[in-house]
């Protein structure tokens, strides 16, 4: 059949870029250093060459694939989203109302997963519900540097776990309300899936995979990004009656249900026997 090349990411670096640069000017932040253009320009031509040379490209979610269709001139015809997988589900999957934690964040520690804007909230939140249960998850960065960066209320109050094995960060899942992480960017955000697929409350931006996989106020909420008053909304309302969020949780898993791994694997492999085919 001779060699074929097929371009696969799990998120355009030059659409990370290209959103950012947009939002710095919508909210007439700061102007990009010339080192930033550099970068941004050199991404650019890398993913252009490559996407043009390729038999075929696979991505994670629509955003990847309409941000080809639109801002690529030469891509191939064989161009596709194929979105990633969980790990199972419970059976049964517990209700929120009876779950002891209340608020978790899996992801490392950075701006870029919007942490400005979780501090904020929870900083608030707390004051208002001082026995609030909250974990992150996944740091990477080591429990006193994260403790170190939390604003003065929050210190000492949230459970920090900087690499948990993916067996226990599942259990964290099962064990609490509501799943937060409204990211600046995601290139999908398999974290949004899999919360879902635990029957997590997940509260996400619009960005990456998740709009494609939330309905706002019906299977999880989707914020617009840097809303840190919606934040406090939401989970407010949750923690004030998890019980009315019960149908919530339930739809979220029926969303998910058969987006296993087993089936990413089914769709990528007719995917490149389709490449490997020939046909362009």
């Amino acid at each position: 059949l001779g060699w074929k090349y097929i371009f696969r990411t799990g998120g355009l670096d030059t659409r990370y870029y290209h959103e950012f640069y947009m939002e710095q000017e919508r909210l007439k932040l700061e102007k990009y250093s010339l080192k930033f253009k550099f970068r941004y320009s050199g991404t650019l031509k890398r993913e252009k060459t490559a996407i043009k040379n390729a038999d075929g490209v696979l991505v994670m979610c629509n955003q990847d694939l309409d941000y080809i269709k639109k801002n690529f001139k030469d891509y191939p015809e064989l161009t596709k989203a194929i979105p990633p997988g969980h790990y199972g589900i419970p059976e049964p999957v517990r209700r929120l109302n009876e779950r002891s934690g209340d608020v978790l964040v899996v992801a490392w520690y950075g701006e870029r997963k919007g942490f400005n804007y979780i501090n904020s909230a929870l900083e608030q939140l707390i004051k208002e519900f001082p026995s609030l249960k909250i974990t992150y998850a996944a740091t990477v960065k080591p429990e006193q540097e994260v403790n170190d960066c939390l604003p003065k209320d929050l210190k000492g109050r949230i459970r920090i776990i900087p690499n948990p094995i993916h067996d226990d960060l599942l259990e964290y899942m099962d064990n609490h309300k509501i799943f937060l992480l409204p990211s600046l960017f995601e290139g999908y955000g398999m974290v949004y899936l899999e919360a879902m697929s635990r029957g997590m409350a997940v509260i996400a931006t619009d960005t990456g995979g998740a709009p494609e996989l939330i309905e706002n106020e019906a299977n999880g909420f989707l914020i617009q990004r840097r809303r840190t008053e919606e934040i406090i909304r939401i989970i407010r309302m949750i923690i004030n009656k998890p019980e009315a969020f019960v149908n919530l949780s339930e739809n979220a898993v029926e969303r998910v249900r058969n987006m296993t791994w087993d089936n990413t694997a089914k769709l990528t492999l007719e995917f490149y026997n389709e490449v490997l085919s020939g046909v362009r």
